[in-house]
């Protein structure tokens, strides 16, 4: 069960300590750490993180971003809670690789700005798009700059590096 946050974390109506329901290594030094917290899940969007901290410990004595990666709900369109994914890379995250389900986390946020939608998003409908290319809503100037647009090959990524 979730608690309000009471030490270790900034204080504020969304922060609170909460159990890991499930820590699982998702690639080599990738994990994924699933929390039940819908205060938080609730407000997140692509783009933004937390601030977590191993509960009742002192180090590492500052919280740590790490980023949402996706919320989760258990049966209503609420989110119930959220995943966080990262890298061991420092103290931190090494600590917390070793932690097994149900250790506390102090978790805060969401915290930065989220994704701006972009009005299109992946070059899987840039064939769609020119099928329809005289209701496509891309003005001539965005077709231009798509045609003309270079292309990186190996031989530019070594002059750069």
């Amino acid at each position: 069960m979730n608690t309000p946050c009471e030490e270790g974390c900034r204080p504020g109506p969304a922060s609170t300590v909460t159990a890991i329901l499930d820590h699982r290594q998702v690639a080599e030094a990738t994990f994924r750490v699933r929390l039940a917290c819908p205060e938080i899940a609730a407000k997140a969007v692509p783009g933004q993180f937390v601030m977590a901290k191993l509960f009742g410990r002192d180090d590492p004595l500052l919280a740590r971003p790490l980023a949402v990666y996706d919320t989760f709900s258990e049966g209503s369109r609420d989110p119930a809670g959220f995943d966080l994914v990262y890298t061991v890379h420092g103290r931190f995250t090494r600590a917390l690789s070793r932690e097994p389900a149900g250790t506390q986390l102090a978790v805060w946020g969401p915290r930065a700005m989220a994704f701006r939608r972009r009005r299109w998003t992946t070059l899987c409908s840039l064939p769609v798009a020119l099928a329809r290319q005289p209701s496509s809503p891309w003005g001539r100037s965005d077709w231009e700059l798509l045609a003309t647009a270079p292309i990186p090959n190996e031989t530019s990524r070594e002059q750069s590096g």
